[in-house]
């Protein structure tokens, strides 16, 4: 692939076209964007107190960096799975949006409020970011499948695989520190 003029190679036999460079960011975006606005309307929707304090209930109190890792790096993983992962990522963003609903209402403070303050949090960002990823891994996978060019999407699906438990690592680690 090429950035500017600087040749920029995944493998020694294998390159990526700038177009589909593009096209691959263009679908991290738009999974990131989707995971975010449908959070965002889970920490709107109602909740009643009962709801939130079984919700809330599920939430430990006591978290650890390697448990929380553990847990986003499961919830990554199954939205590998061809397209029951972006049903599962939609489910999760939208639970998780009204968990926070849920933390906000048992505070007394409105949801909105927390979902701001959230989302100037860099684990928030990161935490997405990484989901957004597993699912940008799964549709290129898939694309590649159909399209019959697997054997040469295999390094780049792997290599996002690690940056995205990368990510999620040093998300958990700061999210630990905020929690």
């Amino acid at each position: 692939m090429v950035v500017g003029k600087i040749p920029i190679r995944l493998s020694k036999h294998h390159s990526m076209p700038w177009s589909m460079q593009t096209s691959r960011f263009l679908t991290f975006v738009g999974f990131l964007i989707g995971l975010v606005v449908i959070y965002a309307a889970g920490t709107q929707q109602p909740v009643s107190q009962s709801e939130a304090s079984m919700l809330v209930g599920n939430v430990p109190t006591i978290v650890s960096a390697r448990s929380v890792w553990l847990h986003n790096l499961v919830i990554a993983l199954f939205e590998l799975v061809p397209v029951a992962g972006i049903a599962l990522a939609g489910y999760s963003a939208w639970t998780t949006g009204l968990t926070t609903a849920s933390i906000a209402l048992n505070h007394n403070i409105p949801s909105v409020l927390l979902l701001g303050d959230l989302l100037f949090t860099p684990f928030f960002w990161l935490e997405f970011s990484g989901y957004a990823l597993s699912l940008t891994a799964s549709f290129w996978l898939v694309k590649s499948l159909v399209q019959r060019k697997w054997r040469s999407e295999l390094p780049v699906f792997f290599a996002t695989l690690v940056i995205m438990a990368v990510v999620l690592a040093v998300s958990a680690v700061i999210e630990v520190f905020y929690v």
